[in-house]
C-alpha cells in the first residue's frame, strides 16, 4: 500500500541490473516507521537486501508487537532484516554459495540494542524472544553498519517521500 502511494506518479518503475562481480556479501537494509498516527499502535517495517548493487529481496509489513519508542521500533525492524538475511543466507548456501551478512540501520541507539549483553534500564521492557539475534551477533554472524537516514532505500517502504528522494534513493 506504502508502495502504490510513493510511486503514483510513475506509471512503471524498470529495475536494471547491470553486471558486477559476484559478492560474497549480503547487505540488509532495515528501517521502522513508529506509529505516524495516534490510530496506529503498531509501527510499520522495511527490509531491503542486496547483493552489491543488485535488488534481492524486499518487503514492508506492520510490526508483530508494539513499540514503545522509535528504537525499539527500529530494533524490532532490524531483527526482522536479521531472519530475513538469515533465510536467503541458508538458501544461498544450499546453493554452494556462501556469504556474510551486512546490517544497515540508521539509528544507533537500535544498533547498540544489538551488540550490547544483557538488558538494561532502558531495554527492560523490550520483548526478550527477540534477544537471540544479539547471540548471533556476538557470535560474528552479523557485520552491523551505520547508514545516513537519506541514504536508506529501506525508507521508501516506511514514510511518505517526495519523488526526488524517492528517485535518489533508486539510483
Amino acid at each position: 500500500d506504502v508502495y502504490k502511494r510513493q510511486l503514483k506518479d510513475n506509471r512503471r518503475l524498470v529495475m536494471i541490473y547491470v553486471w558486477q562481480e559476484i559478492t560474497r556479501v549480503l547487505t540488509i537494509k532495515t528501517d521502522s516507521d513508529y506509529a505516524e498516527t495516534n490510530m496506529e499502535i503498531k509501527a510499520t517495517t522495511c527490509v531491503i537486501l542486496q547483493l552489491r548493487k543488485h535488488y534481492a529481496m524486499g518487503l514492508s509489513c506492520t510490526q508483530p508487537v508494539e513499540a514503545l519508542s522509535v528504537t525499539e521500533a527500529e530494533f524490532y525492524a532490524e531483527v526482522r532484516g536479521c531472519v530475513e538475511g538469515l533465510f536467503v543466507k541458508n538458501l544461498l548456501e544450499w546453493y554452494g554459495h556462501p556469504i556474510t551478512l551486512e546490517l544497515m540501520s540508521d539509528n544507533s541507539a537500535a544498533r547498540s540494542i544489538l551488540t550490547r549483553l544483557g538488558a538494561g534500564k532502558k531495554t527492560r521492557h523490550i520483548a526478550t524472544k527477540f534477544f537471540w539475534v544479539r547471540r548471533l551477533v556476538r557470535e560474528g554472524l552479523w557485520r552491523i553498519k551505520a547508514i545516513k537516514g537519506t541514504d536508506n532505500e529501506a525508507a521508501i517502504g516506511t514514510t511518505h517521500l517526495l519523488r526526488q528522494q524517492i528517485l535518489h534513493l533508486l539510483a
